[in-house]
């Protein structure tokens, strides 16, 4: 048997007048396949430690993951004065039930940086890149979840939530079949 696999790409984005409840969290980060709206603004910034973006819809009844996942994200040094380090990053594809606490780790990368520094009021760009080796979601009662962590030190370091094509916090393609 042969599997063809193709990407989809998917844009972080938060939606401030919606939410959507699942595996006992509210979420309203969400991977989008594609910019809702340019004039949806979400209004706040927010501390860039960890995020949480969930996939809302399932794109097929039940699925194989394999190949790479790619793309980068983007955060941004709201300091005024201060340049912000960097210093490791992780990065988790996770499949979740709609129970509390029901995550499971489909692939994961660590990325670990030298002297890393945003410098003030400016973004930094960061890749994502790694392998998922045939990792079945079982779409009916599973949603996927990218999971980002980051430790940082000195600076303001944000997520912008622009929600436009001009500056993107995360653009990540996930290979489905």
């Amino acid at each position: 048997m042969v599997f063809t696999t193709q990407k989809r790409t998917y844009y972080g984005v938060i939606i401030d007048d919606y939410t959507k409840t699942w595996g006992g969290l509210d979420y309203n980060t969400f991977l989008m396949d594609e910019i809702v709206n340019e004039n949806l603004n979400y209004t706040d910034t927010t501390d860039a430690d960890d995020i949480r973006f969930l996939l809302p819809f399932s794109p097929a009844s039940s699925y194989v993951i394999d190949g790479v996942v790619e793309g980068f994200f983007a955060v941004y040094n709201a300091h005024a004065a201060d340049t912000s380090t960097l210093n490791s990053y992780t990065v988790s594809l996770k499949k979740t039930a709609d129970v509390p606490s029901a995550e499971t780790t489909l692939a994961t990368m660590s990325n670990t940086l030298s002297s890393e520094t945003i410098a003030k009021e400016t973004y930094g760009y960061y890749p994502i890149y790694f392998d998922v080796d045939q990792k079945t979601v079982d779409a009916e009662d599973e949603l996927l979840l990218l999971y980002l962590s980051m430790d940082f030190t000195d600076g303001d370091l944000e997520w912008s939530h622009a929600n436009d094509s001009a500056n993107i916090d995360l653009e990540v393609s996930i290979p489905f079949p």
